[in-house]
């Protein structure tokens, strides 16, 4: 029977349109870059993780797709420098999900093809075809494909998916969305204001998770300021205005907020913008380090800024007036600062004192986290066209701000490493518990439905003699329970609703978590031990009583036992800095920007 294998290396594809297309009589097989499982019976469902070297190909490929990206961002393209394309001076390139080189994107699945190919040759010759399975809007991503197989001789073809949407015109979808803005401001309430010339601003959303919340109260905490010594900067409160925020609004950026006049003025100066990028020649290839990426695919990325990131653009806008409005002086912080509504609040408060503030965990292959030289550096001493940077970036600790420079030759002192707040807090309050309680629960905290996939298939039975199981959804990303049931259908299973993480991890023995994920972080903090799955995100934190880092069944099986019965410390090394000091000083000090 032939054997055919259809290759996924879009997250935007659903499991269910590959269904839909599947050949009758054959040998299915299918392989999804992103891990979701495909349910069909007819399906042979192939693990990526399961490719031997897979580690070392992974690493491979997040070298090559991130010195690809840093290259692309010094290009031309139609004979125009590639960060020529601006709104405000603000380079486009920089809002868009290429230049963001999330590990999500497609272009970094495609060079864990490459790398696959190069590191076994026989791998797809055990299948009489492969279909590459391909969204409509990208369509002429296969011409990468192509040139990947060209010397393979394989026989594969592209499957593009028919979509239900109605093609999308990037000009009728800027004005419809230019419309929805000025209605929104023309709505907007106006939030509760203050006249105070405040020095700490927070730059925070109205919708923030909790944990971020309690992140920046901690700032405050720790740093033994009062509450009425910060303000807060809404960021796209024309979205959620009637949000009641966690503090006073200054009342020179409320006054600073763009007109209708000016917002109408601001998209027509978008659409002149989309009109130089729909000039670009769409048959032009662009060429680095032998992968020619079609101009189209670009193009689109640029069109996707004025339509995903309008809100970034419009903040960037406002705060570029309240800059020059400003009489005093303030420190900024926010986080997100190297994706791209990040970078937006970084350009329009330059030259102001602006600190990044690390959210998560920083691992070896946080693609985001590859920041190179040049990316940094402007394109001529006349243009400063260089990724937009904070003043500063604070992480959590040393480990992180030696990763973090790693990639890179940015001054040392652009990493300040003050700590994590709501570890440091916790660990004055003395709130660790310093003796196993007696409760024999098991913790699992998921992140996305993707990661699970993963991770099924190192714990498999592993869990089944725990008579405890509780499983904590990440508050950001949707899960189907029945999914999460269904594995663990012989073990005694609940559901956390608990809004606090600390509660669910003080409440039970054993704390299980993806590699990828911070989690682990808070576990060590509460003194309870902590098992990381490995899937594909590695990094070289030494194994210690409490932390245990696994990547396969049996290594699962035999460490649960040891890591229940572990009576360790915590960590105490480089990795978190767990003192006040740092963080008082940064607030109390002087601005120098």
């Amino acid at each position: 029977m032939t054997k055919i294998l259809y290759i996924n290396l879009f997250r935007e594809i659903e499991t269910v349109q590959v269904s839909s297309i599947i050949k009758e009589n054959k040998e299915n097989y299918y392989l999804d870059f992103h891990s979701k499982k495909n349910d069909n019976l007819d399906f042979t469902n192939i693990a990526i993780e399961a490719i031997p070297n897979f580690p070392s190909i992974y690493n491979e490929a997040v070298k090559q797709y991130t010195s690809f990206v840093a290259q692309l961002s010094t290009t031309n393209i139609s004979k125009k420098h590639i960060r020529s394309f601006s709104v405000n001076n603000l380079p486009l390139f920089w809002l868009t999900r290429i230049s963001e080189k999330h590990y999500f994107h497609w272009l970094m699945k495609v060079f864990l093809l490459k790398e696959i190919i190069s590191s076994d040759k026989s791998f797809f010759k055990n299948y009489d075809q492969l279909f590459f399975v391909i969204p409509p809007q990208f369509e002429d991503a296969k011409q990468v494909i192509q040139e990947i197989f060209y010397d393979y001789q394989a026989n594969t073809e592209f499957i593009i998916l028919n979509s239900s949407k109605i093609k999308r015109n990037s000009y009728l979808s800027l004005l419809k969305i230019s419309i929805k803005t000025i209605v929104s401001f023309f709505n907007m309430k106006q939030p509760q204001l203050t006249e105070t010339q405040i020095p700490i601003v927070f730059l925070l959303s109205a919708k923030i998770t909790k944990y971020t919340q309690e992140f920046f109260n901690n700032i405050i905490a720790i740093s033994k300021q009062e509450p009425k010594d910060v303000s807060q900067i809404p960021l796209y409160f024309w979205n959620n205005s009637k949000t009641t925020l966690a503090y006073k609004v200054p009342i020179l950026f409320w006054k600073s907020k763009p007109k209708t006049f000016s917002l109408i003025k601001i998209f027509y100066i978008h659409y002149k913008s989309l009109c130089s990028i729909k000039r670009i020649d769409p048959n032009e290839i662009i060429k680095i380090n032998n992968i020619s990426l079609p101009a189209t695919l670009l193009i689109k990325e640029f069109e996707n800024v004025f339509i995903n990131m309008n809100n970034s653009l419009i903040m960037s806008y406002w705060l570029c007036n309240y800059k020059k409005n400003l009489n005093h002086k303030v420190k900024f912080f926010y986080e997100d600062e190297f994706y791209p509504s990040g970078r937006a609040l970084s350009f329009a408060l330059r030259n102001t004192e602006t600190y990044g503030v690390q959210h998560s965990n920083i691992t070896k292959n946080h693609t985001v986290y590859h920041i190179s030289d040049l990316e940094c550096k402007s394109s001529t001493t006349e243009n400063e066209d260089g990724m937009p940077l904070p003043f500063k970036f604070i992480v959590w600790g040393d480990y992180f701000k030696h990763k973090f420079l790693s990639h890179n030759s940015l001054p040392n002192n652009f990493v300040y490493s003050a700590g994590n707040s709501t570890y440091i807090k916790r660990v004055l309050q003395k709130e660790r518990l310093l003796k196993k309680n007696e409760t024999r629960g098991v913790l699992y905290c998921l992140s996305t439905p993707e990661f699970f996939f993963k991770e099924k298939n190192i714990i498999k039975d592993s869990l089944d003699n725990i008579s405890n199981l509780k499983i904590r959804f990440h508050p950001l990303w949707k899960f189907d329970k029945n999914i999460v049931s269904n594995f663990f259908k012989n073990i005694d299973l609940t559901f956390s609703d608990e809004e606090n993480i600390f509660e669910d991890i003080k409440q039970s023995t054993l704390i299980i978590t993806g590699s990828h994920s911070g989690v682990w972080l808070d576990a060590i903090v509460e003194n309870k031990p902590v098992i990381r799955i490995e899937t594909f995100f590695q990094d070289n934190i030494e194994q210690t009583g409490l932390m245990h880092l696994i990547n396969n069944y049996d290594d699962m099986k035999n460490i649960i036992q040891k890591s229940l019965n572990n009576k360790s410390e915590i960590i105490d090394n480089e990795l978190l800095y767990l003192k006040t000091n740092r963080w008082q000083e940064l607030l109390l000090s002087e601005n120098d920007a």
